[in-house]
């Protein structure tokens, strides 16, 4: 339980399946913190997944709004815990500032490799945005020293290329 928060809020039943979700409330239960999903679920919300990412206008979603919008249709319950510290990363920089050990040594082949073509520490790669991308192509955004580039990942993550985007 929390009391004023902008999370996304949890409206359970008495067996804890979550039957609302709502954006932002108080006193209840988030979607904060570790998941577990089972084979049911999972099959369930990776269809959902699959029509949004193709969808327009989805490219900024969080995970939680295809669970919102089709609660009806999930079987998703809260595990409540106890008032324990979880901490949530929705990006590099804010795990960087919990974990310094991320800011030279994320142990990510890119980042590696974007280091050292530029020769500078991992922590110096800022502002990192996933771009969309295909089964065999994966690209993201990110700064080096306020210079744009773009770094598309191919042949199963052992082919990194780095471009200068004028466009970001």
């Amino acid at each position: 339980m929390c009391g004023e928060t902008s999370e996304w809020c949890l409206i359970t039943d008495e067996s804890h399946k979550v039957t609302d979700v709502t954006i932002g409330g108080s006193n209840s239960y988030v979607m904060y913190g570790p998941a577990y999903f089972d084979r049911e679920f999972s099959e369930k919300f990776k269809f959902l997944l699959e029509k949004y990412y193709e969808t327009p206008g989805t490219d900024n979603f969080y995970w939680e709004q295809p669970v919102k919008d089709h609660i009806s249709e999930l079987n998703l319950y809260c595990n409540r815990q106890p008032d324990n510290t979880i901490y949530e990363f929705e990006n590099l920089e804010e795990l960087r500032l919990f974990d310094v050990a991320y800011r030279t040594a994320s142990d990510n082949k890119a980042l590696e490799y974007i280091a050292g073509t530029f020769n500078i520490s991992e922590n110096d790669i800022v502002n990192i945005k996933c771009l969309k991308s295909d089964n065999s192509t994966k690209a993201f955004a990110f700064n080096v020293k306020s210079n744009k580039y773009i770094c598309t990942i191919k042949d199963s993550g052992t082919e990194f290329v780095i471009t200068d985007d004028k466009s970001l």
